[in-house]
């Protein structure tokens, strides 16, 4: 019973179905089903929305209450977003993550070129071989 328990277990975190930061039980867009469907991409997208959220806390510890920066910084998150909904391949998707975690990693207050240099790993691959 617990092998059988294993393999259903194993089986459905390869689907990749619970891997991205939104719910892939209700994706209707293409970018929304590479993204569900494509490990690599999910890993990329999980990344991205870690990054985000790094970056949207520090901003939550600046003096000041919604400051300029805060207001662009959102801004480009949605022009990035539609400029990613745009996406017509995987290529231009992956293309399209590893820029913005690029973007968000040198936006992140993080005390060390090295942890920069982290953050932007998280946004790699990590061996994963795209599926087209």
């Amino acid at each position: 019973m617990k092998a059988w328990l294993l393999a259903l277990a194993l089986a459905a975190g390869m689907t990749g179905a619970r891997a991205a930061s939104f719910d892939c039980a209700k994706a209707t867009t293409f970018v929304e089903r590479e993204i569900c469907g494509n490990p690599a991409l999910s890993r990329l997208d999980d990344a991205l929305a870690k990054d985000y959220q790094d970056v949207v806390y520090d901003f939550g510890n600046w003096p000041t209450e919604d400051p300029p920066e805060y207001r662009q910084f959102i801004a480009s998150q949605k022009a990035w977003l539609k400029a990613r909904n745009r996406c017509t391949t995987t290529q231009c998707l992956v293309d399209s993550y590893r820029k913005r975690i690029d973007v968000l990693c040198g936006t992140i207050d993080v005390p060390t070129e090295r942890d920069r240099a982290t953050c932007r790993s998280n946004g790699g691959l990590g061996g994963l071989e795209l599926q087209h």
